[in-house]
């Protein structure tokens, strides 16, 4: 006797389980941390590219600071770090909460400035009048420059690493070493210019000479 089995299909199935307590804990906390960057980073980016423009950092200088006035020419510091400010009504130095001005009772002439730059030795050269000054806080005096028994026409000055001076007559250039001028010879092209040149010293010691064309 045979017993006749039925041939009953089996169908296999999946069952797709959803998402687990952790795995939604999970992606929330990555959503809150994008969240919180987008507000984060303006505010940072702000904060690195802005710091100029906030009030507090600025201070306004002017003739009631002590300042000769309020036409700024040039700005310098010195190697010892005092800043000086060349004005239209004269010199003045910053003792770090009012400018100090110079003028007459410290050596130099009541006669525009033209020409301020700063020397190694701690202090600054200033021209006036085509003559030479040389000095820091406590006083100026004037730079003997003698050639050919004639008083040398200063346009410019640049300091020199030796100690001496790199002088901008018109239309010529004299080194200074302490002692006379000793005139220095200028490149072809240089002679050709009318308006003379005037010579200038970067920060890393680079001498220029530029010209007037």
């Amino acid at each position: 006797m045979q017993q006749e089995r039925s041939q009953t299909p089996l169908r296999a199935t999946r069952c797709q389980a959803g998402p687990t307590p952790c795995s939604w804990h999970r992606l929330c906390f990555f959503i809150g941390l994008f969240l919180w960057a987008l507000l984060l980073f303006p505010a940072l980016l702000h904060a690195q590219t802005d710091p100029l423009y906030e009030d507090w950092r600025w201070v306004h200088f002017t003739t009631a600071s002590g300042l000769p006035s309020n036409t700024i020419i040039n700005i310098v510091e010195t190697t010892e770090g005092v800043v000086w400010a060349h004005t239209a009504a004269g010199l003045a130095w910053y003792d770090g909460f009012r400018w100090q001005g110079v003028g007459e009772a410290e050596g130099l002439p009541s006669a525009p400035l033209h020409h301020l730059v700063p020397d190694l030795q701690g202090g600054v050269l200033v021209q006036a009048l085509g003559r030479l000054y040389r000095g820091h806080q406590e006083g100026f005096n004037v730079v003997p420059l003698v050639v050919q028994g004639d008083t040398l026409n200063v346009g410019t000055v640049v300091p020199l690493d030796e100690g001496g001076l790199l002088i901008a007559s018109p239309r010529r250039l004299f080194q200074h070493d302490g002692t006379q001028p000793i005139e220095v010879g200028l490149p072809p092209e240089m002679l050709l210019t009318s308006l003379g040149f005037r010579v200038a010293r970067t920060r890393d010691g680079t001498i220029w000479l530029i010209s007037h064309l």
